[in-house]
Order: structure tokens, then sequence, then C-alpha cells
């Protein structure tokens, strides 16, 4: 009896001892993580003991959000990586036997979750013509949702990029781009109340020399031959506009990408908050993207800063890009879609539909 005795007292004292003196509460134990960094959507394995033999047998938490367990065994987790929009979560995984693990922390790459977001967006698709395409989705992106709209154009020897305008008074972006004849097109520059107000210039002929200053227009758009788009930073508003050389001129901001770098933004409220907005920009192949984000709608688009806007533009493909006039201007038409053209969803009318649109001082088209 003394050695029987004896022999489990030793044994005992060995747990103990390998455990720093504390009896274990439960052999169910986390010892490492696959890549500590990651974005969702992604297989991680989870090793360490005690995990039941069976996925259904484990649940795995990233903080509060549940994980699909696609392998197990007793010594590793296979899991998809939840959607969590947080810089990092705590990962605990619970067994059959209602053991609670551990926990190791699990940090979210949040840029490349957003790129992905974009990229595997449900993209609807559209060739209107050989040179133009049209694709528009909706999805969560920096954790709202999203609208948004692309036209895609491959300069050609038949395409016709061109900036429309109105004198005396302003007009619906979808009745200009009809009056030009185009296929499709976006409103452009800020306006008044009898057109554009800042510096425009098409086929040398100053439309219009705009106000002295205004901080966000500090961005150009030259039109150049061949429907190639060039952007550059002006120094001092329109001011600087007057002076530069080209033909077909548009001054309008801020500035958001050059050479596939993001642009510092100011600190102002047209900047930082989310708005509808609009923008243009080139691909490394000179491909033109014109593109909508709709806005102040809560529950289905809430906007963009101008930040955001240029992250989305540069994983959309721009390595140059400016913002254009935003908010209730935001309007992308498409040629013989819909009652009117209009295929965002642009907000005056407070109503999720096609039909808010605000009349505008300028539109570029695409004919």
């Amino acid at each position: 009896m003394n050695t029987i005795y004896s022999f489990i007292l030793q044994s005992a004292l060995l747990v103990l001892a390998s455990c720093g003196g504390n009896a274990p509460t439960s052999i169910l134990h986390i010892s490492s993580l696959e890549k500590q960094i990651g974005v969702f959507g992604e297989t991680l394995s989870i090793n360490g003991s005690g995990f039941s033999p069976g996925v259904a047998g484990n649940t795995v938490l990233f903080g509060t959000r549940k994980a699909e367990v696609v392998h197990a065994v007793p010594t590793r987790l296979e899991v998809i990586v939840p959607y969590n929009y947080t810089d990092s979560a705590d990962v605990r995984v619970m067994n059959e036997r209602r053991e609670v693990s551990n926990s190791l922390v699990f940090k979210y790459d949040l840029p490349a979750c957003d790129s992905i977001a974009i990229v595997t967006a449900e993209w609807q698709r559209e060739t209107i013509r050989e040179d133009v395409t049209w694709r528009s989705a909706r999805f969560r992106l920096f954790d709202a949702p999203r609208s948004v709209n692309v036209l895609e154009i491959t300069p050609s020897a038949s395409t016709r990029i061109g900036i429309a305008y109105t004198t005396g008074g302003v007009k619906k972006s979808s009745d200009l781009c009809v009056e030009e004849g185009a296929i499709a097109g976006i409103n452009a520059g800020y306006f008044n109340a009898t057109g554009p107000a800042d510096y425009l210039r098409i086929d040398g002929e100053v439309i219009t020399t705009g106000r002295d200053y205004m901080t966000y227009v500090d961005a150009l758009l030259s039109l150049e031959e061949n429907n190639i788009i060039r952007f550059f930073k002006l120094d001092n508003s329109n001011v600087s506009a007057r002076v530069f050389p080209g033909t077909t001129l548009l001054a309008c901001g801020p500035l958001l990408l050059s050479a596939s770098e993001i642009l510092p933004q100011g600190l102002e409220t047209h900047y930082t908050e989310t708005h509808p907005r609009t923008a243009i920009g080139r691909t490394a192949t000179d491909k033109i993207l014109m593109i909508t984000v709709d806005g102040r709608f809560p529950d289905v688009a809430v906007g963009l800063s101008t930040r955001d806007l240029a992250f989305l533009m540069r994983v959309l493909g721009a390595v140059d890009a400016m913002n254009l006039d935003g908010g209730g201007s935001t309007t992308m038409y498409v040629k013989d879609r819909g009652e009117s053209g209009v295929v965002n969803y642009p907000c005056d009318n407070g109503t999720f539909n096609h039909a808010g649109e605000r009349s505008v001082g300028s539109v570029i088209y695409i004919k």
C-alpha cells in the first residue's frame, strides 16, 4: 500500500512541477498560430492540444466573432478567419467538453483586408463598347456599406473624350451627355449658378478663369492628344491654372494620387467627412478610370473621405487621380440604361434610387 501511495504522490508532484507548481485545470491549450497577422477569409492553422477530433466539436472565437472550422485533429485546427474590422482579436477555442483555452492575439492587416474587399466584390460588368467597360458593385469597405460605379476607357482611334459645360445656368449631367451624343459620362468640376466655377479651357478657348483661390482646387486635368489624360498639382488654385500650357484643361481637386502615392489630404470636413464622390484617374497603361461613389444613405451607401477615395482609386488600378465635384452632384451616365441613363444613386432627392440627379456646370463624356 505504501509503495502504491508513494508512486501516486511522486506522479502528482511531477505533474505539478511540470506546470510550475499549479495543477492544470484543462488540457485544452493553444500553443501557436500559424501566423500572427493576416486578413479575413484566409485559412489559419491553430496549433495546440486538447482540441476535439471532429470539426463540430470545436468553437473558435476571434474576439466575439465565430470562425468556421474546416479541419480538426487534437493538436491542430484549421479555421477561416472571420470578418472582424478591428486591429486585433483574442483567439480562443472551446472544445466539446466545454473547456476554454488560453488566448493568443491575431492582428488584422486592415489595408490588405480593404484591398481584398474591393477586388473580391461581386462586380457587375458590362461592355458598353469595345473601348468602354462599365462595372458596379455594392460591398463593405472600411467597415461601412459602399456603392461604386466604374467606367474604364481604353483610348483608341474611335474614342472621343471631351468636356461639356453650361453657360448662364446649370443642367443635369445626363442631359449634357445626351446633348453631346455621349455613350457615357460623369459630372465634372465645381460650379455656381451660371456654370463652371473654376478654370476651364477647351480646345484652346478659355471658358472661365475661375475663382482666384479655393483650398481644395489644387489639381489640373490636362486632356492631351489621342485621349491621353495627365494630372498636375496647382501651386495657387486657378491663378496657376491660367498660365498652364495645354489646349484642354479642367481645374478641380483635391489631387488624390501621384505616381501611385496617396497624397496628403486636408483636415477640413470637405476632405475628411464621408460624402458621395466623383473622381477620374489614369492607369499605368493610360486607361482612363471614371468613378462615382454614392453616399448619404447610412444603411446602403455612406460615401468616402478623399483619402479613402484615393485608396479605392489605387486598388482599382489608378496611378494618378483627382477628385471632382461630389455630394449631390455625383452622377454617372450610361446611354440607354434605365429611364434617364443614370446608373448610380444620386442623393439630392433623399431616396436611394436613380432619380436624385442635381443640375451641374460641366461633365466629362465619352463618345
